[in-house]
């Protein structure tokens, strides 16, 4: 008798320990007005962040608490709460907006028996473009400065790979020069690769591994991967899988 009782205090503490889990996470999935911005995150995950790209035009992102669910009305109440304090309540236009369930990890929770069952954490995400009516600017207007935006950080990449290589001694990796170390034949290819000019990326990626004697250093292993990756996918060679592992497992992969 004393046994049985025993036994239905543990079942009943173990209910209540679940309940109280589960409704912890539950709560988690509120909305959140914290600005992750300037405080960082909230011990639930859960805020808002903003990224001012002219006046008047804004990237917004929030996010609901942790929650076992993905709580995306939590995130789409940030995410308007955040909206209106930028620029005025409902005085915006918003374009891009795209949801994202944030599937944390899975959590362990042991059940009677010494059995074990994951319960798995969301962080509801909410991201997409903002502009202020106050801004007199137009949808199509706002996707145009992004466009011109995504161009000239791709224009000032490139010169700086471009600048890089010249740094290194140009591109060329047609042979095997007794100055030049293989760092530099692997820093050549991987500024080539960023240019996507994969064949020449290629060629500096196979000296690179070539000339370097110690199988198991950084720079023959990571030359031996991109390689696999170039022949995997096909960036700058026909499309090769049994050469690809071949070259993974010259970098230890397989």
């Amino acid at each position: 008798m004393v046994l049985r009782r025993y036994l239905i205090v543990i079942r009943i503490n173990w209910i209540s320990c679940m309940l109280l889990f589960a409704a912890g996470l539950v709560l988690g999935g509120c909305a959140s007005t914290h600005n992750l911005k300037t405080d960082g995150n909230n011990l639930l995950g859960g805020g808002f962040h903003e990224e001012e790209l002219r006046p008047g035009l804004f990237k917004l992102t929030a996010r609901s608490n942790q929650s076992i669910w993905p709580n995306f009305s939590a995130a789409h109440t940030t995410w308007t709460q955040r909206a209106d304090q930028l620029c005025g309540k409902q005085a915006y236009k918003s374009f891009d907006a795209d949801f994202s369930d944030g599937q944390g990890s899975t959590l362990p929770i042991v059940v009677p028996g010494g059995g074990m069952v994951g319960v798995t954490n969301y962080n509801a995400t909410l991201s997409g473009y903002l502009v202020c009516d106050s801004a007199q600017l137009t949808i199509t207007e706002a996707k145009s400065f992004l466009r011109q935006q995504a161009l000239d950080q791709e224009r000032r990449a490139a010169e700086r790979h471009q600048q890089e290589l010249l740094q290194l001694g140009g591109d060329d990796c047609s042979q095997a020069a007794p100055s030049i170390t293989s760092e530099i034949y692997f820093q050549r290819a991987r500024a080539l690769r960023t240019l996507e000019q994969y064949t020449k990326a290629k060629a500096c990626y196979f000296l690179a591994q070539q000339i370097e004697k110690d199988t198991s250093s950084y720079y023959y292993r990571e030359s031996c991967e991109a390689l696999g990756w170039m022949y995997e996918l096909g960036y700058g060679v026909e499309k090769d899988m049994q050469t690809a592992r071949e070259w993974y497992r010259k970098a230890g992969l397989l």
